[in-house]
């Protein structure tokens, strides 16, 4: 194993359009040695992701056996073949800089007790990613009741000084390997959203630490993928995926009835609120985009898709 470098897995899938700018962003620390390794994981991409990463960038090691097995999956298969100490995981549309990336391995060098770190993290219209807000049943209530802001949810400015928190961003994320040694990869039950999530709980039972460092700073356009797969969308979500893994990760970790309960109450909320605006003729489609995506339902066992 290599304690002082870093291993990156990227997970795409049809990402030719954004995978360009994060491997070239990477490049540099893997020329520098910051970076021992780089893998892609393609998830049966068909717009030529794998042909063209094979002939424009052989320094990265390309894993591509024709599945689609969503992207904790992914990140599984890619973390299982890494050697360093220091993990990174990065979206296809994310970018991050060598000295950025430096930064993030040396505050987990030295925060003994700290098994994940994120950098701020812009996005393109200027708005940055936020920390915090994790996810329980009384939560999604209040969220869909707009009873305000969670206390524990804030952006990660550039040049904030860290703090702990209980929820970042997976799509720039740096992982101590001792931390999955001890509580495990990404339960490969979720496809997609809310995998990290569930890491993150894990994590912080097991007395792992959670952290924002605004000292290093990524970019990150968001739903790439997701806007290229023709699906339905809540959200910039995928709405299937989206609502089946959300309903998952509740009933595992409050378990199943308050997990029930608050979906219901959602859409009991969400019903409530187009009636209003029905009255005010101002009608929207949220409550019935909302009912066409899965209600009460869990992913499905299987591997691939």
């Amino acid at each position: 194993m290599n304690n002082s470098n870093v291993s990156v897995v990227i997970v795409t899938h049809n990402s030719i359009g954004v995978l360009p700018r994060a491997l070239n962003s990477i490049r540099p620390s893997y020329e520098s040695g910051l970076v021992a390794e780089c893998l892609v994981v393609d998830n049966a991409s068909i717009d030529g992701t794998a042909e063209w990463v094979r002939k424009q960038h052989p320094w990265c090691r390309l894993i591509a056996d024709g599945r689609n097995v969503g992207f904790g999956r992914g990140c599984n298969i890619g973390i299982e073949r890494t050697r360093s100490e220091h993990i990174l995981l990065l979206n296809p549309d994310a970018t991050l800089a060598s000295g950025d990336l430096q930064r993030m391995v040396d505050f987990l060098d030295g925060t003994p007790r700290a098994g994940v770190v994120a950098p701020a993290i812009r996005e393109p219209d200027g708005g940055l990613q936020a920390a915090g807000g994790l996810l329980t049943p009384t939560s999604l209530v209040q969220s869909v009741l707009g009873a305000g802001a969670d206390e524990d949810l804030r952006p990660i400015h550039p040049g904030d000084p860290p703090f702990k928190t209980c929820w970042v961003c997976g799509a720039v994320v740096l992982l101590k390997r001792q931390m999955l040694e001890q509580i495990g990869n990404f339960d490969p039950r979720f496809f997609l959203y809310f995998e990290e999530t569930d890491l993150w709980l894990r994590a912080r039972n097991a007395g792992w630490q959670i952290w924002a460092l605004g000292e290093a700073v990524a970019t990150h356009e968001n739903a790439a993928s997701a806007k290229t797969t023709g699906k339905k969308l809540y959200a910039d979500c995928i709405a299937q995926h989206y609502f089946e893994s959300r309903f998952y990760y509740l009933c595992k970790h409050f378990g199943w009835p308050a997990a029930a309960l608050a979906e219901l109450a959602e859409i009991g909320v969400l019903a409530a609120k187009a009636g209003a605006r029905l009255l005010q003729r101002r009608p929207d489609d949220t409550l019935r985009a909302r009912i066409k995506a899965p209600i009460l339902r869990t992913p499905a066992r299987g591997t691939a898709q």
